[in-house]
Order: C-alpha cells, then structure tokens, then sequence
C-alpha cells in the first residue's frame, strides 16, 4: 500500500478510535474518575518520564463532552487529508472525473476540506457553486446532496452519519491502493526468453483506447450477468499487451475506457472491485482461487 493509501488508512483508524472512546464514555466503561492525573511517555533516552495531564474532569458529562471534540478534530483531520490523497493521486478537476463513484468521492471531499478548514470544530458548510449538486459513492453507499447546504452548520446526517462516513474513506483507502499499484510508465516492449519470463525493453508502442474495443472483442464477454474482478481483468489486458509488444495504458486510464463504454465497477465482497457487464472468455486458461486468470508463463493459485 502506497503512501497515500496508507494516510487514509490511519485517519480512519483515528477517527474510529474516536467513536470507540465515545461510546465507551457514553457507557461508563471509562470514567472521569479513570483518567489519571499523570501520564507516562517514553523518553528519547528510552526511558520513561511521568508528564502532568492536563485535564481537568468534573464529571462523566465533561469527559463524554472531551471526547466529543475529538471525534470533531479527528473527522476534520480525516476529511483534509483525504482530500490531499486523492488530489496528489488523481489529476483535473473533480468535476472531470469520469467514474461515477471517484468523482462522488473527489467532489464530497473537495467540498469537505474547504468546510473544515474555515472552522475546524464548529465547521460551516462552505460549497461553491459549481459544486452545489448531489455526490453519490454507491459502493458505500454513500451521498451527499450539497444544493442547499453552503452557509449551514454541518451536521452528520447530511451524509447519512458517521458509520456511512467510514464507509467512504475504506473506499478511498482500497481505490488509491488499487489505481496506485501500476505498472511502472515507462516505455517498452516484452520480449518472451526461452524460459518463459518476460524482458522489458524501450520504445515500445504504447497501446491505445482503440487497442481496448479490440481487447474487449477478443478476450471478452459482455452481458447483464458478466462480471470479473478489476484486478484480474487489468493483469489480463496488460497480459494481452505483452504479446502484442505494446505498453498497456495505466490501470486508471484503462478503467476510465470502460466506464466511458457503459461499464460499472462496484466494491463487492472482502472489499474487491468487480467489473459487472463484462467478463473473461478465455477458455482452456487455468482459474487462481480468488477468480481471476493466472497470467501467461505463471502457475495459477
């Protein structure tokens, strides 16, 4: 997992860290009396130094109302980073965006990271007018109808609560994950050795969204019912690639020729992206045990 990836990870585990101490708040399994006056941190000479907290709890109510503010500070932190993650993965507008569901996600948080920056804790919705409009992640599912927020207090229901909101950012986790894990951009072309591996070398020709309608016709079934995993459709275009002696498009740039061709991609179960429309039609060719096509040369699993 990239950097990126890895950043949204760790501001949603923040976040739902900061619920969990909610809710253990809420139902006296921590206690105003529990909190200890004095905290021990770990020295730069290993060591442990004993550090005053201070914090100052009269009663539960005051330590429910603490850990409130968290959850405020913990969901700003998630959404302006978040929003930074996908803007240094993805390039253009939001509103450019192709994919139905990344730019649901991209305009949500564009929008997101404008609002808490004006006020972190007390964030007022602040939405431009172009994108003054409804943002949708069915994956989540997720929505956001921003027409008539800009101007208004947030509240958590304008995006159906914080567990739908979790629910977005495992979304961006897995897809910048997913679209950051291509194969190096540089160009070349696949020489097959006597022992089967493949050899990259330059000034290879660089296969074109043309090359896709021809790659869908020949190694692809399209129905309602059809439906293959991204990543293993992915591994078989650049697969077809290789024999062709072409550099495949990037796995974005190939995702974006799809959708543009009236397919669908949808996050299904153990968090996998599916293509539903399309499917392989490869046969004779051995299955690995997650669905997807072994690659040429390689053992399936």
């Amino acid at each position: 997992m990239g950097p990126a990836a890895t950043n949204i990870q760790m501001v949603r585990e923040n976040l739902a860290l900061a619920i969990a101490f909610w809710a253990a708040a809420q139902r006296g399994v921590i206690t105003a009396n529990s909190v200890p006056a004095k905290s021990a941190f770990k020295s730069i000479g290993n060591g442990f130094l004993e550090v005053d907290t201070p914090l100052e709890l009269a009663d539960n109510r005051e330590l429910v109302r603490c850990v409130s503010n968290q959850i405020r500070s913990a969901f700003a932190f998630s959404a302006i980073q978040t929003y930074r993650s996908l803007e240094t993965t993805y390039r253009g507008s939001p509103l450019q965006e192709m994919d139905n569901d990344l730019r649901g996600a991209r305009c949500s948080f564009f929008v997101l990271n404008k609002t808490v920056a004006q006020n972190l804790l007390s964030p007022i919705w602040v939405c431009p007018p172009e994108f003054r409009s409804r943002f949708e992640v069915r994956d989540v599912p997720f929505s956001l109808d921003t027409s008539a927020l800009d101007g208004k207090e947030v509240f958590w229901d304008h995006f159906g609560g914080l567990q739908t909101y979790l629910g977005l950012l495992e979304y961006c986790c897995l897809r910048v994950a997913e679209d950051t894990s291509d194969v190096p951009k540089e160009e070349r072309i696949v020489v097959e050795e006597p022992s089967g591996k493949r050899a990259m070398k330059g000034n290879g020709k660089i296969s074109t969204t043309d090359d896709v309608v021809i790659y869908i016709a020949e190694r692809c079934e399209v129905g309602d019912a059809e439906k293959v995993i991204a990543k293993g459709l992915y591994l078989d275009y650049t697969d077809w690639c290789y024999q062709r002696g072409e550099e495949p498009l990037a796995q974005r740039s190939f995702g974006m020729q799809l959708t543009a061709r009236g397919f669908h991609r949808q996050r299904r179960g153990k968090g996998r992206h599916w293509w539903m429309g399309l499917g392989l039609r490869m046969p004779g060719v051995p299955y690995g045990a997650n669905g997807s096509p072994a690659p040429s040369g390689q053992p399936a699993v």
